[in-house]
């Protein structure tokens, strides 16, 4: 007699979201729980079901909760050498990794590899609007000047100087600073996402390239 058979549980990326990122000190430095978090994360062909939209949501979703927890491991380490800078190591990890999981969720849309004219290129190796935009609303690492545009300051840079310094050896930041750090790092979280939400739909659209 013939037997069904049953197919195995495959986690969704919502499913990850309700799993403890862990976030673990090693020889006094911050470790990157990037590599810890890998397994949760999903392949392209896991997540093809899904609207552009629900996978950068989802994108989103995991990079905040992931952040906040790292954020608050930064802030409870006194003392340890070096410790913001392997935090902002951390963060560029994982914006980076954010950036992939965005040319996945977006890189098929109508819009996304259109050639973009010369001029209108930050950097001649960013050829097309999805590359563009990543590059000016992601992982640029365009520092801010006077002439600086507000338009081509990225996620990355806008976290980096929610950084607080690290607090010395036996103090730790007052509960109102370290509300306000967080506070400023999840409006440039949010503010990613939206601008991401309005790229996919003006690359939908094939308008994108008419917002630079």
């Amino acid at each position: 007699m013939r037997t069904k058979a049953h197919r195995g549980f495959l986690p969704s990326r919502l499913d990850g979201l309700e799993l403890e990122a862990r976030v673990v000190m090693s020889q006094g430095a911050l470790t990157s729980p990037a590599l810890v978090l890998s397994p949760v994360q999903q392949s392209p062909r896991a997540l093809r079901h899904l609207s552009p939209q629900n996978r950068v949501n989802q994108a989103f979703d995991q990079f905040t909760t992931d952040y906040l927890q790292a954020q608050q491991v930064y802030l409870d380490s006194t003392g340890l050498t070096n410790a913001d800078t392997t935090f902002k190591n951390y963060i560029a990890q994982s914006v980076n990794l954010l950036a992939q999981e965005l040319v996945q969720a977006l890189g098929r849309l109508p819009g996304a590899t259109t050639k973009l004219q010369p001029k209108q290129r930050i950097d001649p190796s960013l050829s097309t609007t999805l590359q563009s935009f990543l590059f000016r609303k992601i992982n640029g690492n365009v520092a801010i000047t006077a002439t600086t545009s507000y338009n081509n300051v990225s996620l990355l840079t806008e976290l980096n100087i929610a950084v607080p310094p690290a607090p010395a050896a036996g103090s730790t930041l007052s509960p109102a600073a370290a509300t306000l750090f967080t506070l400023q790092a999840s409006n440039a979280i949010q503010a990613a996402r939206i601008n991401t939400e309005n790229a996919a739909y003006l690359m939908s659209s094939g308008t994108y390239q008419d917002h630079k």
